[in-house]
């Protein structure tokens, strides 16, 4: 009977032993998940970054996109009135032109 008690001893110690293994072979799971997570994290950080960036770039293309618009609607305004000013400077030649006619 001493023998079994001491055999039962060296059963729970090897028990013992196992569990310990077991935990820390879950802990190492753990930290590696942790490690995971937290290179998840500035994946995800970066990333959301990135966004933000491109929203920023997308707001301020558009900006420039209204006021290209702007310049463009000032532009045609400019060359209507240089085309009425070419338009009236040819009728004036014209006018000239036959003036001179008459007066030949």
């Amino acid at each position: 009977r001493m023998i079994d008690g001491f055999i039962g001893q060296i059963g729970g110690a090897d028990q013992v032993l196992n569990i310990r293994a077991y935990i820390d072979d879950q802990q190492e799971i753990i930290n590696n998940l942790e490690g995971q997570k937290q290179s998840q994290e500035q994946i995800y950080q970066a990333k959301y970054e990135e966004c933000l960036q491109l929203e920023k770039k997308l707001m301020q293309t558009e900006v420039d996109r209204e006021n290209a618009h702007k310049d463009i609607r000032e532009l045609q305004k400019e060359l209507k009135k240089l085309q009425a000013k070419i338009q009236q400077k040819d009728e004036e030649y014209r006018d000239l032109e036959e003036d001179k006619k008459k007066t030949v």
